[in-house]
């Protein structure tokens, strides 16, 4: 890792070269909340290789040879709801789940968190992006950088997916109180669980045994003055989860009747048809039904023999 002052003493050698006329540099401040890499470009016999790690705030300088690679590296969201709310959501269909009572229920949570800025994990990470070119070039903050199309690509193979793995997880070792009423106390159990599970599912997803994402708010550099310097750690805490809403998931309970549920209506229906055949048939209401049921088990455009009582003898 480099210290501050190997930066500065590299970007002192930059100036005088320059000065000499020999070569060119760019130099450009890293906005708020963004980190980034300096990588050779590729072309040629130049190499493609990380070169020095960007952090937040910082100016950094690279040579005609280089080009920087950004991304978002401090708090972030990740929202999963029914998209009711327009504009609202990365992913706007909630997770199927099921809970420890087997009930099919529709969660909606939010994810808070953030990139790991440690050296080790950023090189880690700049790797999986390359997969999804989910980097900018461009060191601007706001749309052109925080939503590319590969940094969404990025989480919806990744983060979604390691979300919803968790949620399913986690909602097994939930009860039905969480949705019939609201039980903040089974609410905050499922946030932790899924912290949790969470952890356990994106290292799967990324195959990195490194943590990529950590957790919003609570993440962060001992000296928050100088990341990146040597001696000064990057804690990466659990990614934080806010469960906003566990309903039970009535789609799936009118698709998919129970065979409970069946049995209780034939029950049903089969009372109401005895009850209105009492007035016929008095206390031989039972055999008169059966007569009528063995009568109606008869195929059409076939002869049917009926005995009431005993058989003829052949």
């Amino acid at each position: 890792m480099k210290t501050r002052l190997g930066k500065i003493a590299v970007a002192l050698a930059v100036i005088v070269t320059l000065g000499a006329g020999l070569t060119a540099c760019t130099a450009v401040s890293t906005p708020t909340g963004m980190c980034g890499w300096v990588v050779g470009d590729g072309e040629g016999n130049n190499d493609a290789k990380i070169h020095d790690t960007v952090y937040p705030d910082e100016s950094v300088s690279y040579e005609a040879d280089e080009v920087a690679h950004y991304v978002p590296c401090g708090p972030r969201n990740y929202i999963i709801n029914d998209g009711s709310v327009e504009g609202l959501g990365d992913q706007k269909v909630p997770v199927e789940a099921m809970t420890s009572d087997e009930t099919p229920v529709l969660v909606q949570v939010d994810a808070l968190w953030q990139l790991n800025q440690s050296e080790e994990a950023l090189t880690k990470f700049a790797e999986l992006c390359n997969k999804y070119i989910c980097y900018t070039e461009e060191a601007q903050a706001g749309d052109t950088n925080y939503a590319t199309e590969g940094w969404n690509g990025m989480l919806r193979e990744n983060f979604s997916q390691a979300v919803t793995r968790a949620t399913k997880e986690a909602m097994l070792q939930i009860p039905d109180a969480i949705w019939k009423t609201q039980d903040p106390i089974e609410t905050k159990k499922l946030n932790e669980l899924l912290s949790t599970a969470f952890m356990e599912s994106i290292r799967v997803r990324t195959g990195y045994n490194v943590d990529l994402f950590c957790g919003s708010g609570n993440s962060g550099w001992d000296n928050p003055a100088k990341p990146g310097e040597d001696g000064n750690n990057f804690t990466c805490t659990n990614v934080r989860f806010d469960v906003t809403s566990v309903d039970r998931d009535t789609r799936q309970a009118k698709n998919n009747t129970t065979t409970e549920s069946k049995t209780q209506l034939d029950t049903e229906a089969n009372q109401a048809r005895y009850d209105k055949s009492v007035p016929l048939y008095g206390d031989q209401t039972n055999y008169w039904l059966g007569v009528q049921d063995a009568t109606g088990k008869c195929p059409k455009e076939s002869t049917c023999n009926i005995y009431l009582g005993n058989p003829p003898q052949n």
